[in-house]
């Protein structure tokens, strides 16, 4: 189920030259490629290995090798001056690091959207409900319905004509961890959006209103990992 809402991406530390290596090309010539180190949002880190990502990189001169980590520790407790370049996930972790560090130079190179993923016969159990909505094979999931769902302490097994997946489980999200993730932060930040009438939360007042059904979909969870 697609939720279409993008993360802004980057944010480019002042690059140094580190180290070379030499590589053959074609021909059986030599080439030295530029060694370039990053602190990556752990999501990228199938982007970086992907061979084609790679041969681009080498076609410019580049070896680029990277450590993933969440993108909040990238811009809190990473020690990025061992590294070139950091690309975190979401615009908060990325000004961070802009601030912190006095970059200038700063580049968003793609936006994601953030995704639901799930089994057809579960999604389908959702639009029975009506919290999820098949658009011809893009599904979308109504956030306001799920929050109340979770909110109410709904368990799989007693949604009407539930015959697919009787579970006794509570109907949660699996998520990352809240305190540590950028993709959880974005998770709540739609959640927090959506119980606030479609108004972003901007006071102590608002959080107040929110929070009894934001944080059910992270408590139900139990242990949530650091980082996706």
């Amino acid at each position: 189920m697609r939720r279409t809402i993008s993360i802004v991406v980057a944010a480019v530390l002042t690059i140094a030259v580190v180290a070379t290596i030499v590589v053959a090309v074609s021909g059986g010539s030599k080439r030295k490629l530029v060694i370039v180190r990053g602190a990556i949002g752990s999501e990228k880190k199938p982007f970086f290995d992907d061979p084609r990502v790679k041969a681009v990189f080498a076609k410019h001169g580049f070896d680029v090798q990277v450590d993933p980590a969440g993108s909040r520790a990238n811009a809190t407790t990473f020690d990025l001056s061992k590294y070139d370049f950091a690309f975190p996930a979401g615009s908060p972790a990325a000004e961070k690091i802009r601030t912190d560090r006095k970059i200038t130079a700063s580049y968003v190179p793609f936006f994601t959207p953030m995704v639901v993923a799930t089994f057809t016969p579960i999604a389908q159990l959702l639009a029975k409900a009506g919290v999820a909505h098949d658009r011809g094979g893009s599904w979308t999931l109504d956030v306001k319905g799920f929050l109340h769902l979770v909110k109410n302490n709904t368990r799989w097994g007693s949604l009407p004509g539930n015959t697919t997946y009787p579970s006794t489980k509570y109907i949660f999200i699996t998520s990352t961890d809240v305190a540590t993730s950028n993709s959880a932060a974005m998770y709540a930040s739609i959640a927090s959006y959506v119980a606030n009438n479609n108004s972003p939360v901007d006071s102590p007042a608002q959080v107040d209103g929110v929070v009894n059904d934001v944080s059910p979909l992270f408590l139900k969870q139990g242990y949530t990992e650091q980082s996706s």
